[in-house]
């Protein structure tokens, strides 16, 4: 199987589940992101928070985030974000 045929492969199984966009989910812990988190993402997808040393900007947004995170919840911060429930839930 090429890419193209893959990523088509995809698109398909992902147009048979339901879609947040047509109202058809609700109750759920998740929800259609705005296109510029996407972006956000896209940019930093390909870096890797657990090697702090070679990829200083990313720590340093990471940093940032527990901050204003922690300010808004008038906390100190840890200074570790987790990005799932069971890493989480791990750590």
């Amino acid at each position: 199987m090429g890419i193209n045929e893959l990523l088509e492969y995809l698109r398909r199984l992902r147009t048979e589940d339901p879609s947040y966009v047509k109202g058809e989910v609700l109750g759920s812990i998740t929800t259609e992101p705005p296109k510029y988190l996407i972006e956000a993402y896209n940019i930093f997808v390909n870096t890797n928070l657990n090697d702090p040393k070679l990829f200083r900007n990313t720590y340093r947004l990471e940093l940032e985030c527990i901050e204003w995170l922690s300010k808004l919840m008038h906390g100190n911060g840890y200074r570790l974000l987790t990005y799932g429930g069971g890493e989480s839930n791990l750590i």
